[in-house]
């Protein structure tokens, strides 16, 4: 080709003046869509190792849901309303994790599920998604120092406000942190809530070793208990019903793992792992429930 006709087809692709875009600018938004490092407007450290990742994600929804809020649902809903709302929640729950999941690992970007909603659907949803996931999590802490409490409570006659205040200062100082001792203290708590769901579950065989319960109480009184004395079916949908408020508190945060995918080392081998091991984890919340 000669230089006259080169320099006439580069000027053919070229930007004019008075246009609504450039190809520069073109090439800039897509530069800046295949960034995974960032989302929103924030770049992370990818410091989190594949076994925090993978704690994470195993641990991070048993908590009080589970452990304290459980009692009241049983007692509202009987075992068998109970065992069917973690069963359906726990069901509902798998399905959305594993979809997460497959997009954390594709994108890995920072602002995990509010920025791929903004992406993929419209920055409206996006932004509705951080406020109400930023609401959730507002009343997640508030409930979490405030059953701390309740628990300390249980040992000392020592003051809630100092319980809730030195939980906050905690918080704040374990989040404050590099993000590599930020997934250690993950992991140790993820240990120590491991190991009082393993505690419960033996002390439960202990208690009724000598005298074995079984299936006993599914006889009499009976699986269903009658909400606010609401008696027959009606009481026990209603039961049924009341125990999905707590079903759902209860997996509350298991979704975190998946906003590890930005600050993880190796998210396309962490985060499917981390997915697999939600799967026991839910399976251990419905079998707790059942039981």
């Amino acid at each position: 080709m000669k230089k006259s006709e080169a320099n006439t087809a580069e000027g053919a692709i070229q930007p004019q003046s008075g246009g609504d875009f450039a190809v520069g600018e073109i090439a800039g938004d897509v530069k800046h869509e295949m960034q995974l490092n960032v989302g929103g407007r924030g770049a992370t450290q990818r410091r989190l190792r594949n076994y925090q990742v993978t704690m994470i994600g195993f641990c991070s929804g048993i908590g009080t849901g589970l452990f304290i809020g459980t009692g009241a649902a049983y007692a509202k809903a009987g075992p068998a309303g109970l065992f069917l709302a973690y069963t359906i929640v726990g069901s509902v729950l798998w399905c959305v994790m594993q979809s997460i999941a497959e997009l954390a690992t594709l994108f890995p970007t920072a602002g995990s599920f509010p920025h791929w909603a903004t992406r993929f659907i419209d920055p409206a949803v996006g932004f509705s998604l951080s406020i109400s996931y930023g609401y959730v999590f507002m009343i997640a802490i508030a409930s979490e120092t405030s059953a701390a409490a309740l628990v300390v409570a249980y040992w000392t006659d020592l003051t809630p406000a100092v319980v809730i205040t030195v939980s906050l200062t905690l918080i704040l100082a374990i989040n404050l942190m590099n993000v590599r001792f930020y997934g250690e203290t993950e992991v140790i708590g993820g240990v120590v809530k491991v190991t009082c769901f393993l505690g419960l579950i033996f002390v439960s065989i202990v208690i009724t070793a000598r005298d074995r319960i079984g299936f006993r109480y599914w006889n009499d009184p009976g699986a269903w208990t009658n909400y606010n004395g609401i008696v027959g079916p009606k009481g026990h949908f209603l039961g049924f019903l009341s125990a999905f408020v707590n079903a759902s508190f209860s997996f509350i945060g298991i979704e975190t793992v998946v906003i590890t995918a930005a600050e993880s080392v190796n998210p396309t081998y962490a985060i499917p792992k981390a997915a697999r091991y939600i799967t026991y984890r839910i399976g251990s919340s419905t079998s707790s429930a059942r039981s």
